[in-house]
């Protein structure tokens, strides 16, 4: 029991460490032509985050009861996103959110996509608004 509870904190350090390390690395050169970008630490992500859940928590919005939201569902949703659009806000990825939950979950996804280095996020100045931004792509190209 013991054992397994080292096991999981050391899983979670681990995920945690390849997170900030995909966080703090600017994206590719040849992504953002020749735009100078600001690297961004996982504290501007979570800062970012927290001004999201303010301004939902301000709207006071309705949420919808029962409604789920998969964690695969939103990683697919971004990825479109990005298919159609090669740079998005960070913000506006949470725009029209019902629930707490479907802020959770997207904020979850976009920190999966960066994990798996399918998605870069940057800064064009420090404290700026954070971009999202197409990492490598499955097939090797982009």
């Amino acid at each position: 029991m013991e054992h397994q509870k080292f096991k999981n904190a050391a899983q979670m350090l681990y995920t945690r460490e390849e997170v900030e390390n995909a966080v703090w690395q600017k994206p590719p050169k040849d992504a953002l032509e020749d735009e100078e970008v600001v690297s961004v630490t996982l504290f501007d992500v979570l800062k970012a985050f927290r001004e999201v859940v303010k301004r939902f928590d301000a709207q006071r919005a309705i949420e919808i009861a029962g409604e789920e939201v998969s964690l695969e569902e939103r990683m697919a949703e971004v990825r479109r996103l990005l298919l159609a659009r090669d740079t998005i806000l960070f913000s506006s990825f949470f725009d029209g959110a019902r629930s707490r939950q479907y802020l959770i979950v997207t904020f979850l996804a976009l920190l999966e996509l960066v994990r798996s280095r399918e998605v870069w996020l940057y800064q064009k100045q420090a404290f700026d608004e954070i971009y999202v931004s197409k990492g490598k792509s499955e097939e090797g190209g982009a």
